[in-house]
């Protein structure tokens, strides 16, 4: 919630608590400067949005209060939240200061539980892969027994890779077809941003993200681990 104007908190927490709440405890729970929370209260009274009783202050329901909270929260995903979303996945796709593959289906599943939904997270893809910024490759790998496809598959691992034409890839399911293979493919995001939006989108995330990125190096390290292990035969 820090991102929001001191407005847009007020409301929220007006709004969810129900009752009626104290200066200091307003003071408290939204965490704004008191000039700004001043100004925040007396806009939100003389509009009628909110009453003020005494040292109280309490969200009215009204038709007109409702569509005023629908409006300012709409407001809030258009002009604060985009930015959000913008260096949330910037910041996933170049994390690391050499260039990684990003598995696409756990990108998702990490954004999805941030509350952004799949509809916003293909959107802004392709707007990333129609700008260039963002490339989109198919990883297949064909074996005796089926492998983990990890988070991330850093650059100087790229050599163990090999590009193939569409011709070359049907003959390949085809050969595994006959000859009993297992063939298993994914799709995995390159990012090639320049170095002033990969840095400011890196630091956004050491600075808001910073529980969910130790989370995602942990995992990473984890499937990389288990990734190394089936190659060697364990």
């Amino acid at each position: 919630m820090s991102e929001m104007p001191a407005i847009v908190k007020i409301l929220e927490y007006l709004r969810d608590s129900k009752t009626a709440r104290d200066y200091p405890d307003i003071i408290s729970n939204v965490g704004e400067g008191q000039e700004y929370l001043d100004k925040a209260l007396e806009k939100l009274v003389n509009g009628g949005i909110i009453a003020n009783e005494g040292s109280s202050y309490h969200y009215e329901a009204t038709p007109r209060a409702e569509e005023f909270c629908q409006k300012m929260f709409a407001l809030y995903e258009k002009v604060i939240k985009k930015p959000h979303l913008e260096l949330l996945i910037r910041g996933l796709l170049c994390q690391f200061p050499s260039r990684y593959l990003v598995h696409l289906t756990t990108l998702h599943e990490v954004l999805e539980r941030e509350g952004i939904s799949k509809e916003q997270i293909n959107a802004f893809l392709q707007q990333e892969i129609d700008t260039g910024y963002v490339k989109k490759i198919k990883l297949i790998y064909v074996g005796k027994a089926s492998l983990p496809f990890p988070l991330y598959i850093p650059s100087y691992y790229f050599s163990y890779l090999r590009n193939i034409a569409s011709t070359e890839y049907e003959k390949i399911e085809e050969y595994c077809q006959r000859s009993g293979l297992l063939s298993h493919e994914e799709d995995y995001l390159l990012g090639d941003y320049p170095s002033e939006l990969a840095n400011s989108a890196r630091g956004y995330l050491e600075r808001e993200k910073q529980q969910m990125l130790d989370a995602l190096k942990e995992q990473a390290l984890g499937q990389w681990v288990s990734l190394r292990l089936s190659w060697w035969g364990y």
